[in-house]
């Protein structure tokens, strides 16, 4: 499996852009929709369904968004999130 990182400035606003694309089996449909819940996990023994959790209440606590799909056009999945750009003085 293979990982790539793409971050970018978004052109309108003062956000950062993190894309996190794999090209492994992808997301099920089954845990879509609730990917960033607590315990949300297609395999309870492969983990506690929490770190996605823990991931978007960071992001949001710093004014972002995070979500995830999978690639329309291989194998794999994308997640996604933004960050403010912090102003310095």
């Amino acid at each position: 499996m293979m990982i790539f990182v793409i971050i970018d400035k978004k052109k309108e606003g003062n956000e950062v852009i993190v894309n996190v694309k794999d090209t492994g089996e992808g997301i099920s449909d089954k845990i879509l929709s609730k990917l960033f819940t607590k315990f949300a996990t297609s395999d309870p023994t492969t983990g506690t369904g929490l770190g996605l959790y823990i991931c978007k209440n960071i992001i949001e606590a710093h004014g972002g968004r995070i979500w995830a799909k999978n690639n329309s056009d291989e194998n794999g999945a994308i997640f996604s999130f933004t960050l403010p750009i912090a102003k310095v003085k």
